[in-house]
């Protein structure tokens, strides 16, 4: 092969990448965007001087769009050691409230879910203070977040993760 037929193969090559990445641009800007959402998971208090119970968990999503999004359930995954080159994961759908006056749970499908978000809004699910240390002590949960109905799970950051596992062993030393 000469120089010119090299050029020609690789500037053919040249075409079909920049051709491909045109498809996947308009792909995944235009015919299926997917919806960002950012969860977060927060101890809360209420500040009403005649709520007895003490705290609440809050565990929001905020939609960042591009898209509308319906958040199917509250979830969480339990990390577990490696066994076999694979990485053995846990998941657990949670209870949420059914509402900050009640500490009562109707089960995974309570608290308002499903929910469906317009981009820019947020919505909370709340869960008793006490389940706090039961999931980061006794159960080792490692991630929390929302399922939304096309079946991906939206994870809070591990910053945040880190920060309410700080505050609930703030909390429980505290209270002992």
């Amino acid at each position: 092969m000469t120089t010119a037929d090299w050029a020609f193969v690789i500037s053919i090559g040249s075409f079909l990448l920049a051709l491909l990445s045109f498809v996947w641009n308009v792909w995944s800007k235009f015919i299926y965007p997917k919806a960002r959402v950012r969860p977060t998971i927060a101890i809360m208090e209420l500040a009403s001087k005649n709520r007895k119970g003490g705290d609440f968990i809050s565990l929001s999503a905020t939609n960042y769009g591009p898209t509308d999004v319906t958040l199917h359930a509250a979830i969480s995954r339990k990390r577990q050691p490696y066994i076999r080159w694979k990485r053995n994961t846990k998941f657990f759908i949670l209870n949420p409230l059914d509402g900050a006056n009640g500490n009562t749970s109707s089960g995974p499908f309570s608290g308002g879910l499903p929910k469906k978000l317009l981009v820019g809004e947020q919505f909370s699910a709340l869960f008793p203070g006490s389940v706090a240390k039961k999931w980061v002590a006794e159960d080792k949960l490692s991630d929390y977040g929302f399922a939304d109905t096309f079946g991906r799970n939206h994870w809070c950051s591990r910053k945040n993760i880190k920060e309410f596992e700080k505050s609930v062993s703030k909390e429980t030393s505290q209270s002992s």
